[in-house]
């Protein structure tokens, strides 16, 4: 049961052998050109053959989907690389699109752990008394030093992340 997981194509699917359909998924996911030989080496052990030629018109047809410029920022945007699958002449303008997307991304990123690191100022600020000591309370006004200092850099990192929010069709 648990090798079955680690298949790359079920035995159900192979027995349907919508081998362009597959083909379709894998293009739009921008998948390898030789993962048609992980799912002969998994249909081979039920004694079918993929039709290797059209999985690969169907993920000709896919790498259409996945190799614009939007899908590449999409990507980009979920914190992944596009994959090297598109055709060499719009690999400049998908990489452009893709890195926005990653930028977009690693400053969301940055945003969400500089927000927490407020929120955990906050947490602390709260847990100090106005009844408290005197270095206590020395400690709250560096606590609401540093979170302002925070929360500028938020705003800094908020306003450079709108510059990456859209990538131009």
């Amino acid at each position: 049961m648990l090798l079955a997981a680690c298949e790359p194509i079920s035995e159900d699917a192979c027995r349907a052998g919508d081998w362009r359909g597959i083909g379709i998924a894998d293009g739009a996911a921008g998948r390898a050109p030789d993962r048609i030989n992980a799912y002969a080496e998994t249909c081979a052990k039920i004694g079918i053959t993929p039709d290797a030629r059209a999985w690969r018109a169907g993920r000709t047809e896919g790498l259409k989907r996945y190799c614009t410029p939007q899908n590449a920022y999409k990507i980009g945007r979920n914190g992944n690389r596009l994959a090297p699958y598109c055709p060499a002449g719009e690999r400049e303008a998908l990489s452009r699109a893709n890195v926005t997307g990653l930028q977009y991304h690693e400053l969301s990123t940055q945003i969400g752990q500089l927000s927490a690191q407020v929120n955990d100022l906050n947490s602390q600020i709260r847990n100090i008394s106005d009844f408290a000591s005197d270095e206590e309370l020395r400690d709250r006004r560096q606590l609401r030093r540093e979170r302002a200092r925070i929360e500028d850099r938020l705003r800094a990192l908020r306003f450079e992340r709108i510059q990456y929010s859209d990538y131009p069709v």
